[in-house]
């Protein structure tokens, strides 16, 4: 023990993160990571196609919204 004891008060003072605070913690860094580098939105083709007024036809496109799946996950586990 060194004098004065201040190594071992600090250890004992400071609150210690439990492992689902820990997991918890990394889960939201995790999702901020994923929210900073997700883009808007992204198309893809669909199965089906399209027939214009034209006559002509296309192919379907489906909209995802990665981005803001990933905001509503984070809201929904970080913020409390």
């Amino acid at each position: 023990m060194t004098r004065g004891g201040g190594f071992l008060l600090a250890a004992f003072t400071q609150p210690m993160e439990s492992s689902a605070e820990h997991y918890s913690l990394a889960l939201c860094r995790e999702l901020a990571a994923q929210i900073a580098g997700a883009p808007k939105r992204e198309y893809q083709v669909g199965g089906q196609s399209i027939e214009t007024s034209q006559g002509r036809t296309v192919p379907e496109l489906e909209r995802e919204r990665p981005k803001r799946e990933l905001q509503e996950a984070y809201r929904v586990k970080c913020t409390q």
